[in-house]
């Protein structure tokens, strides 16, 4: 199964890059722009949990779950749907929509 359908996908053994190199500063523009996230998440989040803000414009979910490889690929496919579902369902005119970024990192333990 193809863990990036609909998702931005660098290589891998399905559709591997010419130019290593290359598909490896990809993934660091990726990975720097994922950390800018991350600050801006932690920027925020101090005027949420001391309840000045009611206003939601982050989250933060972590879990840690045992799956097999395939259960793995499935778990992808079923999260790209339901985000795909969103996404389409959205009326883009709408005022009060706003622009989510989605960073899913998964790793398993053997990394």
């Amino acid at each position: 199964m193809d863990r990036s359908q609909g998702a931005l996908n660098v290589g891998g053994p399905e559709s591997p890059v010419a130019d290593e190199a290359l598909g490896v500063a990809v993934v660091a523009a990726l990975v720097e722009d994922h950390q800018e996230l991350l600050r801006r998440v932690l920027a925020w989040t101090p005027e949420y949990v001391a309840g000045r803000t009611a206003e939601v414009h982050a989250a933060f979910t972590q879990r840690t779950i045992r799956l097999t490889e395939a259960e793995f690929d499935e778990v992808m496919v079923r999260i790209n749907d339901v985000l795909s579902a969103a996404d389409d369902a959205h009326d883009d005119a709408d005022p009060t929509g706003r622009y989510w970024q989605m960073d899913l990192v998964a790793g398993d333990d053997t990394i």
